[in-house]
């Protein structure tokens, strides 16, 4: 601990983009045994500091911490130091004039000589909890808290899983997601999704499935976005994300089980590498037709701490769409999954007889769960520029 309160003293501040500003989240990273730190623009905002401040040393950064928490975070990033597993810590974190709940993921890249921390802000999560614990005495105060139940969910929704309600553009790739909760008490389940661009021009997509629905799977599904993103912005494959989900999930001792498949796309080349861990194959869908694509095989996320997973390859032409899916689209009582995958992959072809620049939203308009008791979360990305 003491190398590290002597070398972390400078900040190289950069910003992650659009896929955690302004959503709780934040991360930071600090190079060890050198003055390279490296925050997000939220980080910044959460520990209440501006850019032209500089980003905090990792010593002065653990000092946020409340008095009666700063012994267990040390601690924790202690152990991290001497084991190198990840470590997971809710605490209270003085920034500004104001103490705010927060969850930090702490994980060490010995590769990379580097130790990372992705911060959630729960100040807004705590709220929602504590009002869903509120119990109404009268008929005409459990109709207001329905009312500010069902404003409460858009806001948590919004908050954990904001799910745009157009076709947005992410480094030259078209993007379209839905998001159907089973539970109508919650607009928020185990089904994630992200779109993270990189620097390099590159995509990364996942679509990802944490076992359980509602309120209940939601933070270990918090925990994999979150976790999912940072890995993807640090450059990481495929396969080698999902693994580091693999090991999270595992070290967590049971506390989930998920499925998830990841993309990443480069624009320049139009090569799209994938990998899936016990997840619904991938689709994509072109001139050609439905292309329905079972490779590669992946075990679930959180069984074994030692396994891997393959990458598979293609290249895309303009105005192809990929379709990645949770298993509500395709899984229903009597049938099997085969036979929800081929009724999947004839709706995603209807889709395609629309327009080039209507397709995405022509196969989503298509798609209805097949099981209504599970989540479903599906993605439709279309490259449109030329290789």
């Amino acid at each position: 601990m003491e190398k590290i309160r002597a070398g972390a003293r400078g900040a190289v501040a950069t910003d992650p983009g659009p896929v955690t500003a302004g959503q709780g989240l934040g991360w930071g990273a600090w190079y060890l045994g050198t003055d390279r730190i490296e925050w997000s623009e939220r980080l910044y905002r959460l520990t209440g500091r501006r850019r032209v401040d500089g980003a905090l040393a990792l010593p002065v950064f653990l000092n946020l911490a409340a008095p009666d928490d700063r012994g267990r975070l040390e601690a924790a990033v202690d152990r991290l130091l001497d084991d190198g597993a990840p470590v997971d810590v809710e605490y209270l974190m003085r920034a500004a004039d104001r103490a705010r709940p927060v969850r930090a993921t702490f994980e060490l890249y010995p590769e990379q000589q580097a130790l990372y921390a992705v911060v959630n802000d729960l100040t807004e999560l705590n709220r929602v909890r504590d009002r869903l614990l509120v119990s109404h005495r009268t008929v005409v105060a459990q109709q207001r808290a329905l009312a500010q139940q069902r404003e409460i969910n858009g806001q948590l929704q919004q908050m954990i899983l904001p799910v745009p309600t157009s076709v947005t553009t992410v480094n030259g790739v078209r993007v379209a997601v839905r998001y159907l909760a089973a539970d109508d008490s919650a607009d928020v389940g185990g089904d994630w999704y992200l779109a993270v661009p990189l620097a390099d021009g590159g995509v990364v997509f996942a679509v990802g499935d944490v076992v359980g629905h509602g309120l209940a799977a939601a933070p270990p599904m918090m925990a994999m976005r979150h976790a999912a993103a940072a890995y993807a912005v640090a450059g990481q494959q495929p396969g080698e994300l999902l693994a580091d989900l693999n090991m999270l999930l595992c070290r967590q001792g049971g506390w989930a089980t998920a499925t998830a498949v990841v993309a990443r796309y480069q624009p320049g080349t139009g090569e799209l590498t994938w990998a899936r861990a016990g997840h619904p194959p991938i689709m994509v869908a072109g001139r050609d037709g439905v292309d329905t694509r079972y490779e590669p095989a992946g075990m679930l996320l959180g069984v074994d701490p030692a396994a891997t997973y393959a990458h598979a390859s293609i290249r895309l032409d303009p105005g192809d769409v990929v379709l990645m899916y949770t298993d509500g689209l395709i899984e229903q009582r009597g049938h099997g999954i085969d036979e929800g995958v081929r009724d999947l992959a004839r709706q995603v072809g209807e889709g395609l007889r629309a327009p080039d620049g209507d397709r995405l939203t022509s196969i989503l308009d298509r798609l209805y769960r097949r099981n209504p008791g599970d989540d479903a979360c599906m993605l439709a990305a279309q490259p449109t520029a030329p290789r």
